[in-house]
């Protein structure tokens, strides 16, 4: 067996798929999320090993059948983050060809099967990332809800909280947003909103739920119409700036994901307008089967006569739909 392994390690789940070079079957599984950000290193390395031993199991296959992981995390920006994680991938699996990326490159490669372009991913938080014919990488925004995350599902649910509070108070423009806020949270007055997100757990995630909210009342509410504008624009910003980081060797492809991108037909058509020089393409598959292409792509390069790579995208598209859920 030579087995591939693409890790997507995001902030609120891991996904691990496994795929045979041999038989082309595979499998797909889930674990906790596995950003040392906000889990800790010690977490983060055991969800992501144990998902790759579990793996193993489920493919009836031994560690040396392991010949390539490649690993997009989320907090993975530093060299000596990838080298953290290099290394403990390695003491695992050391007769692996290792990858170790920000999570968004694999979106990028599963969305473009494997050539250059920005990944623009937009849920509770937003992060635009781009890899050009080179190599090189670049990225704009990614730095959390405290110093960016512009037009993110947080960003959205915020401001739009914001006005049906300032709404209800005479302080704002009338909107359909606090109609929206009482029934999404159950509550009769601003006042209870409080207790609703700062007793919360997870007050981000709370906010954030209500993008959507702000997105069904868009298409009939100036307010939230203006706020849905203000989110596009701001995306958009984030993908112009990569491209012009990236400059000459990129292609004009844009992979969007993420829930608020995904799930907002509004979201994508705005984006569409506001790039309209570009192919603007919706994730379909996985960021996990991104993930393998890229193991792929990595053990391939480095054999000799290198990488067919029609027939290399074709076997993975047919291994990556076929792959079982575990």
């Amino acid at each position: 067996m030579r087995i591939y392994a693409g890790v997507d390690g995001g902030g609120t789940k891991t996904q691990l798929m496994m795929v045979d070079a041999d038989s082309a079957q595979g499998v797909t599984l889930s674990g906790p999320p596995a950003n040392p950000n906000t889990v800790g290193w010690q977490r983060a390395v055991e969800t992501v090993l144990e998902l790759l031993q579990t793996g193993l199991r489920e493919m009836q296959a031994a560690p040396k059948d392991l010949v390539a992981i490649c690993a997009g995390m989320a907090g993975v920006d530093r060299p000596n983050d990838r080298e953290q994680w290099s290394l403990a991938l390695r003491d695992g699996f050391p007769s692996a060809a290792i990858e170790v990326v920000n999570d968004a490159l694999p979106v990028l490669s599963a969305g473009t099967e494997g050539r250059s372009g920005v990944a623009l991913i937009a849920g509770t938080g937003s992060i635009a990332v781009g890899e050009d014919e080179d190599g090189r990488i670049a990225r704009a925004g990614g730095f959390g809800y405290l110093l960016g995350d512009e037009g993110s599902g947080f960003a959205i649910g915020q401001r739009g909280l914001t006005a049906a509070i300032q709404s209800c108070e005479g302080r704002g423009p009338s909107t359909q947003l606090w109609e929206a806020a009482q029934e999404a949270f159950g509550v009769s007055h601003p006042a209870d909103l409080i207790p609703r997100v700062y007793r919360s757990p997870h007050p981000v995630s709370v906010i954030a739920s209500f993008s959507k909210w702000v997105l069904q009342c868009a298409p009939a509410d100036d307010v939230a119409r203006a706020i849905i504008y203000d989110a596009i624009r701001d995306l958009s910003a984030m993908v112009d700036a990569v491209f012009a980081q990236l400059a000459d060797r990129i292609a004009p492809n844009v992979v969007v994901s993420g829930g608020v991108l995904v799930n907002s037909p509004l979201m994508v058509d705005g984006l569409r307008r506001a790039q309209t020089n570009r192919n603007i393409v919706v994730l379909q598959r996985s960021a996990a089967a991104g993930a393998v292409f890229r193991a792929m792509k990595h053990h391939l390069d480095r054999q000799a006569g290198g990488m067919n790579w029609t027939s290399a995208v074709a076997w993975w598209r047919s291994a990556v739909d076929r792959c079982r859920h575990c």
